[in-house]
């Protein structure tokens, strides 16, 4: 049918592009057997993916002069994989060599008020600021591919605990831990029994953290379910990090679903799904609630979303 052509030219496509990069390893694409519509799916997920990573790499760079013309300390360094890092103190990227990270997808780092680094992470471990592994981030139950976070938020009212937020794996918990940067000299760890602590149970992979709009030291974080509509609402307030609510609403979670990502500016939640699909919600600030639901189809695969303003 129409659908699977599209799917089939899609993939052809992603093959031949990489084929020509990869001369020397002799990559052959004159013949493709393509068994069925869910597996070339996933094949042009994966490429598609890291097609798009390299593009926003490459669109940091073209634009950000656009993009960040005043550098907050607090976003000053960013590090993902696999080894890499941003310093962004001129307001413009430069790359900066240490990073120990060997990820491809999801990472957070953290740093202070000053724009000092104080730790990053992106798998299932967590460095310090000398690129070190912190000892208790051994046996972090986190995903080591986590299409989306994990994310770290500043624990309200503290100058030195953070939460770190990260999801399991798709269909696995959602679960958090407490750094504490008084640890290890100043280095920072995760505090002793305050480790893979189990805010969800089955999550997809997506993760965002929205900041209210009257405390700015207290955040929502938004995670879905994933094998139905359900949004899960957490909140970060004085009392802790807690369950606030879970609302069904908009489609059903199925391969592809889970990158969240919001605006600012015009209060718009957006989903990723199905990879041909985005789902546009109102959300309000003050409440946590999600609201008015409208799809948005997409004109070829996407892996992720990102909001431009």
């Amino acid at each position: 049918n129409t659908d699977e052509s599209e799917y089939i030219r899609t993939v052809k496509k992603i093959f031949f592009y990489f084929s020509r990069i990869k001369k020397h390893k002799q990559m052959k694409t004159t013949t493709l057997f393509v068994p069925n519509k869910v597996t070339v799916q996933r094949i042009a997920d994966h490429f598609v993916y890291i097609f798009y990573r390299t593009i926003l790499v490459v669109s940091f760079l073209l634009f950000s002069n656009n993009l960040f013309s005043q550098t907050n300390s607090y976003d000053r360094h960013w590090y993902f994989g696999p080894y890499n890092s941003f310093d962004w103190i001129s307001g413009s990227p430069v790359l900066v060599a240490g990073c120990a990270m060997n990820n491809i997808e999801g990472s957070a780092t953290a740093n202070d008020v000053n724009g000092n680094l104080l730790f990053y992470g992106g798998d299932d471990k967590i460095y310090n600021a000398n690129h070190t592994l912190m000892p208790n981030s051994v046996g972090l139950n986190c995903t080591t591919t986590p299409k989306q976070g994990p994310i770290s938020v500043q624990v309200p009212a503290s100058a030195n605990r953070y939460y770190y937020i990260y999801p399991g794996g798709y269909g696995a918990p959602l679960k958090y831990s407490i750094i504490d940067m008084t640890l290890q000299s100043g280095l920072g760890d995760i505090a002793a029994g305050s480790k893979n602590i189990q805010l969800r149970a089955a999550n997809a992979e997506g993760i965002i953290a929205i900041r209210k709009p009257i405390v700015c030291s207290e955040y929502w974080i938004i995670t879905h379910d994933a094998s139905n509509n359900r949004f899960y609402i957490e909140q970060i307030n004085s009392s802790g990090i807690s369950n606030f609510s879970s609302q069904n609403i908009g489609p059903v979670c199925n391969m592809g679903a889970g990158f969240l990502d919001y605006s600012t500016v015009n209060g718009k939640l957006a989903m990723l799904y199905g990879s041909f699909n985005v789902a546009l919600f109102d959300f309000n600030e003050a409440t946590g609630v999600i609201s008015n639901y409208v799809n948005v189809p997409l004109p070829s695969i996407a892996g992720c979303l990102e909001y431009y303003s």
